[in-house]
């Protein structure tokens, strides 16, 4: 037996359509300016590079030693002129060679960072890193410029403290830092400036020495954010 067959419903009252709701605008990325999780991570700075770096020997008690803010002599000329000078200290006395790779440690992160804000000097990039630390380094400059940021350092290019030098080869050495980053970041285009909270990174690199000691690759052990020290 067929179904009974159902009397046409009159069809429901057509409604307005209802104005869409506004979004909200657009904040400016929170891109760290040229943080080190972009610029030493494993995955950036390490590139093709397989090893990891050798462990650092455990940090010497001696009393810390102020690094030298000029180029050392083993470093190759150059004509830029740095915006700021580097801050940071060595356990390690002058003329040793330990103090010699912490000296070159330093001037390196320091000037990867100030590259941050002026990106004419990531052209200088290759007096302190060496491929395939170079190669990330100044890609993470790129970017950065390309997003319209900039890093600006207020309060000074970031303090490095380090923590040990271990020659491992007599042209190759393991340094364990830690770097206290308190750099702004800056909207190119309007001039707004974003304040961040100070992050402080325990890094390990591998330096290699072909003339001058250059950074080779580099990752952070420990992140800590809103803090000016790195803990044990």
């Amino acid at each position: 037996m067929p179904l009974p067959a159902q009397a046409p419903q009159p069809a429901p009252p057509s409604k307005s359509p209802r104005p869409s709701p506004r979004r909200p605008r657009p904040r400016m990325p929170r891109l760290r300016a040229l943080t080190m999780l972009v610029a030493f991570s494993a995955g950036a700075l390490l590139g093709g590079c397989a090893d990891k770096p050798t462990e650092p020997t455990a940090a010497s008690t001696s009393t810390p030693h102020p690094v030298a803010t000029s180029t050392p002599s083993t470093a190759p000329p150059t004509t830029a002129t740095p915006t700021s000078q580097p801050r940071g200290t060595s356990p390690y006395p002058p003329g040793t060679p330990e103090h010699e790779v912490a000296t070159a440690y330093i001037e390196g992160v320091t000037q990867y960072f100030l590259a941050g804000e002026s990106p004419e000097v990531a052209s200088e990039l290759d007096r302190y890193f060496a491929s395939p630390a170079l190669e990330a380094a100044q890609a993470n400059v790129r970017r950065l410029a390309e997003s319209g940021v900039r890093s600006v350092f207020p309060d000074g290019p970031p303090s490095i403290s380090i923590e040990s030098v271990d020659l491992t080869a007599p042209t190759q050495a393991a340094v364990l830092a830690c770097v206290i980053d308190t750099g702004h970041r800056q909207n190119i285009a309007t001039g707004e400036s974003e304040e961040n909270d100070p992050i402080s990174r325990r890094t390990e690199a591998t330096l290699m020495f072909d003339g001058h000691w250059r950074i080779v690759a580099t990752s952070t052990v420990t992140k800590w954010e809103n803090r000016l020290e790195c803990s044990r």
